[in-house]
Order: C-alpha cells, then sequence, then structure tokens
C-alpha cells in the first residue's frame, strides 16, 4: 500500500472508532437522562438498576 492509502485508511479508522465511541456515551446519557423509572423489566431474572457490582454476585 502507498503511504496516502495507509493515511487515509488510518484517518477513516480513527473517524470510524470517535462515532463508535460518540454514540455509546450518547446512549449512555439518554438513558442516565431517563432515570430508573425508564428502565422496565420483563424478566425474574432483572438486576435492579442502582445494583453495585458487588451485590450483582
Amino acid at each position: 500500500m502507498h503511504t496516502i492509502t495507509r493515511k487515509c485508511v488510518a484517518a477513516v479508522s480513527i473517524a470510524a472508532l470517535m462515532a463508535l465511541y460518540a454514540g455509546a456515551a450518547w446512549r449512555a446519557e439518554q438513558m442516565r437522562m431517563q432515570g430508573p423509572n425508564g428502565a422496565s423489566c420483563a424478566y425474574a431474572q432483572c438486576v435492579p438498576q442502582s445494583a453495585s457490582f458487588s451485590a450483582m454476585r
């Protein structure tokens, strides 16, 4: 591959990773703003939204 092609591939890869991170951060912020009332669970095994990692064991 040529140097320009490698640079373009690297730039596109970094842009894709940044887009994935931004999407995940946006989704996490939407879930945080929704609060515990928006979390619904239809299964008996569901863990409460306020549980800590040690309580999930």
